[in-house]
């Protein structure tokens, strides 16, 4: 029987290539996400090379929304083994020229969408007394980024919950985990490159602080996930790695 993954976030960019990197390793992945039409190109193109994905359309913010995609899975599927939080996101500009609504969008998309997703998930896991969860944090919050102070706050606090969680869950082995990746080419950061004239010298200055010479691409990414998630990660957890080519040494 394959096992259930729930990816949210999963229609493009480091998402995608998770959804797409567990389903060619034989798992069921069930994608959470917003836009339909990249969501089902995301299944379509899995199902070509012989994968199974399943795709649930919703807002993860809205805590009465994600319940009932988690429940369709379980009631469906069965109970997911692999929960990975991807969701995320912000635009780029000084702290001092945001406002408090850009403040909590920010909150809400990179931080209340996985703790409501924990809360949902973590009870199915808890039941069956096994499950690992992987937190897509950023390495922004690890070594300071200008411009996104927000969206870093919010992917600290998700490296700090995943610690408390990863305590709390380990007597019924389920392991936590939190990635941070780097920059990394998604479509993300060509709309940022496209919105700010700014932009591109923004990336540029990011990476040119990268030992390794370059950004990161999705696929750096998605094996690691799939290894904390199988038997070489069983004794792994409540750890934050970051994935940055040598950016930050923390």
């Amino acid at each position: 029987m394959k096992k259930i993954a729930i990816v949210t976030g999963g229609a493009s960019g480091i998402g995608r290539a998770i959804v797409e990197h567990l389903a060619s390793n034989g798992y069921f992945v069930a994608l959470f996400d917003m836009n339909r039409k990249a969501a089902d190109e995301v299944r379509q193109s899995v199902a070509s090379q012989g994968g199974e994905v399943g795709t649930l359309i919703g807002d993860l913010v809205d805590y009465a929304a994600a319940a009932e995609l988690v429940e369709r899975v379980v009631s469906t599927h069965g109970i997911p083994w692999l929960l990975v939080n991807n969701v995320g996101g912000d635009a780029t500009a000084p702290f001092l020229q945001t406002a408090p609504t850009d403040w909590q969008t920010a909150i809400d998309r990179n931080l209340v969408s996985a703790l409501n997703m924990h809360h949902l998930v973590l009870p199915h896991m808890v039941k069956a007394r096994s499950g690992r969860v992987v937190n897509i944090s950023s390495d922004s919050a690890r070594g300071g980024v200008p411009n996104v102070a927000v969206y870093a706050g919010c992917k600290g606090a998700i490296i700090a919950f995943t610690k408390c969680i990863a305590k709390e869950m380990a007597p019924h082995d389920i392991l936590v985990n939190a990635l941070c990746p780097g920059i990394t080419a998604t479509p993300a950061i060509r709309t940022v490159i496209a919105a700010d004239k700014h932009g591109q010298s923004w990336v540029d200055s990011i990476v040119k602080q990268i030992p390794l010479g370059r950004m990161a691409v999705p696929e750096d990414v998605a094996p690691l996930v799939a290894f904390l998630a199988g038997p070489g990660g069983a004794y792994i957890t409540g750890q934050t790695i970051s994935v940055n080519g040598g950016k930050t040494m923390v």
